[in-house]
């Protein structure tokens, strides 16, 4: 009868954990390195949010304390800075990133996070723990107000003719298609080939590819293997390759 297979003692890697626990040298390779599936997603937690500070703060220019700290990355609307958070799976304000990271917690879906800048002056881009506060969106509606920043206030004539009309006969907003897109007025700001972060294979790695395709004894599929990248993404690069015009 066949011996019981032995098992490999390990420390668990989630450092609060830290219990002792055995694996299946199977699963060992896989990887295996956590007491529970529970010790796995806090683990996976704490490394985000590692990664997460890490990110945001090299995206914020701080003055000093009671000053607005601005927001110097991606933004949205109007001015408001945005990062996209892997835990949450989407783009989120810069500024309620900010009050998640000082709070240790995301707002309830009730409330906003608010700003409160000094003199009034609400800065959109501003990132300032101490210059952010909760609140609803009657909260929200009601500070609007109480700062001037309603477009009955600040524009009476354009929220009586209504939005859209206004829109229509007064073009404010600058053309941002066709060949006034920033990837086109601005092409040294879009990341290609090595330069992309999620860019598996580096320029010299590609020109190897195209050179052993171009030789016609390797297929998509060895291509594939050899650099470790799928079989669609290989043609697609050399038909990319094929297409640009010879120097």
């Amino acid at each position: 009868m066949p011996g019981r297979i032995a098992r490999i003692s390990l420390i668990c890697a989630y450092e609060p954990c830290s219990k002792p626990f055995e694996v299946l040298p199977s699963a060992f390779k896989r990887g295996a390195r956590y007491h529970s599936q529970q010790c796995v997603l806090l683990a996976l937690k704490e490394r985000s949010l590692a990664t997460l500070v890490d990110r945001f703060w090299a995206k914020v220019y701080k003055g000093a304390p009671a000053e607005c700290w601005i927001w110097q990355g991606t933004t949205v609307g109007k001015g408001y800075g945005a990062l996209y958070v892997f835990e949450r799976g989407r783009q989120i304000g810069a500024h309620i990133v900010s009050w998640y990271l000082h709070h240790g917690e995301w707002p309830e879906a009730n409330l906003h996070v608010l700003h409160n800048c000094p003199n009034g002056m609400d800065r959109p881009d501003c990132v300032n723990p101490s210059h952010l506060w909760l609140g609803t969106h009657t909260d929200n509606v009601h500070d609007m107000h109480a700062k001037g920043r309603s477009i009955f206030q600040k524009d009476p004539e354009r929220a009586t003719a209504g939005l859209r009309h206004w829109g229509q006969e007064h073009h404010i907003r600058p053309e941002i298609s066709g060949n006034r897109n920033g990837t086109h007025t601005h092409p040294e700001s879009v990341l290609r080939g090595e330069k992309h972060p999620n860019s598996k294979l580096t320029d010299t790695q590609w020109a190897e590819l195209f050179t052993l395709w171009n030789t016609g004894q390797w297929t998509k599929s060895a291509l594939a293997r050899r650099f470790d990248i799928s079989k669609v993404r290989v043609g697609q690069k050399i038909r990319e390759h094929q297409a640009e015009p010879i120097p």
